[in-house]
């Protein structure tokens, strides 16, 4: 008769060379002299709700380290905070904003080549949260807005320019078309193009690496990031 009794793994059996070699380096933040979670061992990806809650630990509680780096097993893979979902930013016409840490390079060089071509472009909106994402429809001034949960501005890789001052528009068609190739130069897509629901042009974006059907994760990751981080409550 087979013998069906339950025997557990050891940890030894669980960190062997086979499953070591399987494992990918992830990025994880406790407190001192807390013991590895079990994700960290296995090279899991820590869940994002622990990343945040430490995150926020961080920044409230002194006694909680901002960072603590620690070694699997016998390996050289070493573990760090992650990096943030949202950047603050100071851009032109808008003050404080946020933006993906992914793109806040390129914001940067799309306000600096304008800049040297000696032209003043205002922004209007960085980083949106869903609520206020979900209020444009209602928003007589909002062009074009994508619907609540489906925007890249909720991800902070996107952001719009003035165009108009009132009934009368800042730009020549010559300077928005500077504009626009400054905004390329910068790694930006322009939203002038847009067939559905029409043309934006005071919007740009850089789509999410993972592609337009994956916009979903990234918007969930920035807002969760701004809740319990940034604006909490």
């Amino acid at each position: 008769m087979p013998d069906h009794t339950f025997k557990p793994k050891s940890l030894e059996e669980i960190l062997a060379p086979e499953s070591r070699k399987a494992r990918q380096p992830v990025q994880w933040r406790g407190r001192a002299g807390e013991n590895k979670p079990l994700w960290a061992i296995l090279g899991d990806e820590p869940p994002i709700g622990w990343q945040l809650e430490q995150e926020a630990l961080a920044r409230r509680q002194s006694s909680v380290a901002p960072l603590q780096l620690a070694q699997v097993a016998d390996t050289n893979e070493t573990y760090g905070p992650p990096a943030p979902a949202l950047v603050p930013m100071d851009v032109p016409g808008k003050g404080r904003v946020y933006f993906d840490s992914e793109v806040a390079a390129n914001v940067q060089d799309f306000i600096d080549r304008t800049g040297q071509a000696g032209m003043d472009v205002p922004f209007t909106s960085g980083f949106r949260s869903t609520t206020k994402q979900a209020g444009l429809p209602n928003d007589p001034n909002a062009t074009t807005p994508a619907s609540a949960g489906n925007s890249l501005h909720e991800a902070g890789r996107a952001f719009d320019i003035q165009l108009k001052n009132g009934e009368n528009s800042i730009y020549s068609n010559d300077q928005l078309q500077q504009i626009v190739d400054h905004a390329r130069q910068a790694g930006f897509d322009w939203g002038g193009n847009f067939r559905n629901p029409g043309p934006d042009p005071g919007h740009f974006y850089i789509e999410v690496p993972e592609g337009i059907g994956n916009r979903k994760s990234r918007i969930q990751r920035a807002q969760e990031y701004y809740r319990q981080w940034l604006n909490p409550k």
